[in-house]
């Protein structure tokens, strides 16, 4: 089966699409609005594409005064720095969580498996105290059925003697 894939059309109307709904137009983006289709590399290509075709890079559009180019350079590079500072301290705690949680994890493991000894060492012992139970109800079993032919035993004896006297 042919897949189905992309094209320039689906790539300018979903920029356009993204573009009227005041959100960023990078290829991401892109991808995810024409389905997730469409590999990184030819979505680029039409991106840059329709940029062109949109004005961005129009040779007739107004060219920035003298130095506020170099200034906004430097404050997006100052603004990148502070935002990567951010997402390495985010990342930093994130870590630090995740260890904190992994390590009270690991410590719920360790008195799980300590319950389960326990408990497995107390069934051990139920277990041999029913099997006693046992042996001592076969006992008094056997016992009890030994005195009822002692007692059939002696009920025969006298029924003999009364019959003599």
């Amino acid at each position: 089966m042919a897949r189905r894939g992309i094209n320039k059309e689906k790539v300018f109307a979903a920029a356009d699409r993204l573009a009227a709904r005041g959100e960023a137009v990078t290829v991401t983006r892109l991808r995810e609005e024409v389905g997730n289709t469409g590999s990184y590399t030819t979505i680029s290509s039409y991106l840059k594409a329709w940029r062109a075709d949109s004005g961005g890079d129009d040779p007739e559009a107004e060219r920035l005064p003298d130095g506020v180019e170099g200034g906004a350079l430097q404050l997006v590079r100052r603004l990148w720095g502070g935002l990567a500072w951010l997402v390495d301290r985010r990342d930093a705690q994130r870590k630090q969580q995740t260890e904190a949680h992994f390590d009270r994890l690991e410590h719920e493991v360790g008195d799980t498996e300590r319950a389960l000894q326990d408990l497995a060492g107390r069934q051990r012992e139920q277990e041999q105290a029913l099997e006693e139970l046992r042996r001592r109800d076969a006992d008094r079993a056997e016992a009890m059925a030994r005195l009822e032919g002692e007692a059939e035993a002696l009920r025969r004896r006298l029924a003999a003697l009364d019959g003599k006297g």
